[in-house]
């Protein structure tokens, strides 16, 4: 049976026992717990959990976003395949027409089977890096931070098929930093980085492939690690891929294990 809730009181012994399991853990509640008990403050994140006589067998956090007709799950505890099924139909009955975005723990079997079976798109699985020292030898005077003279090129290689597209970080400043790697006048690459939390993300960071190997990928780094100042940074990169995390590395960070996680994505018929 699957219920909506307003308080996570009584399922705290399972949320315990399961958010410690190796294999079953969400990425989103290990980097912030707040990511689950934060949803009931919040009027576009509802939360539900799965029962079998009387046994639960699955808590679920879902972030709804109207105007972008999407639902994106924030917390998904389960070891069981038809308590994710029943959560996919419950969530494909609300919201027809809406992308579903889903992220979790690489090694959770029953949430991927069941979204290979919805035909889902799997992005490569990726690893938590986490900035834990200043590099001051590189050379950062070719990255400014946006400006909107800027814009048209900024768009111009920034990827479209995101959520958090080129216009809508330009659009929220409170929540975004946004550096460019320039050559002369022209904008030869991007980081967009939160600028709000105690643990900042770099969302994004490119570099046209005619001006990679020159340096510009670690100075986007390191300036984002400078300008971020007193807070946590961190970046998910891809696990398979291994330069860019040597560069990570060079730029001060360093993988931080049980974070792993698998983004997927379909739309809803």
């Amino acid at each position: 049976m699957m219920k909506e809730i307003y308080s996570f009181d009584e399922y705290e012994a399972f949320i315990k026992e399961i958010s410690g399991d190796e294999e079953y853990y969400d990425p989103h509640f290990n980097h912030s717990p707040n990511n689950l008990y934060g949803i009931l403050q919040s009027e576009q994140e509802m939360a539900f959990v799965s029962e079998d006589d009387g046994r639960v067998n699955g808590l679920f956090g879902w972030m709804i976003s109207p105007e972008d007709k999407n639902v994106e799950l924030i917390i998904g505890f389960t070891r069981e395949e038809r308590a994710f099924e029943d959560m996919l139909t419950l969530i494909e009955q609300r919201f027809p027409g809406y992308q579903v975005d889903l992220i979790f723990s690489p090694k959770n079997q029953a949430i991927r089977n069941v979204a290979k079976r919805k035909q889902a798109d799997f992005e490569p699985e990726v690893q938590k890096m986490v900035h834990i020292r200043d590099v001051s030898d590189v050379d950062t005077s070719m990255i400014q931070e946006y400006a909107p003279k800027w814009r048209t090129q900024y768009c111009e290689i920034h990827p479209k098929n995101v959520f958090w597209t080129a216009e809508k970080v330009i659009a929220a400043p409170e929540r975004f930093r946004i550096l460019l790697a320039m050559k002369e006048d022209t904008v030869v690459g991007y980081l967009d980085v939160t600028n709000c939390f105690e643990e900042n993300e770099i969302y994004g960071i490119y570099v046209k492939p005619e001006f990679r190997g020159l340096g510009y990928e670690k100075a986007l780094l390191v300036k984002a690690a400078e300008v971020n100042q007193a807070d946590g940074l961190m970046y998910l990169a891809e696990v398979e891929n291994k330069q860019e995390i040597a560069a990570l590395m060079e730029a001060g960070f360093e993988k931080h294990e049980g974070f792993n996680s698998v983004y997927c994505g379909y739309q809803i018929a």
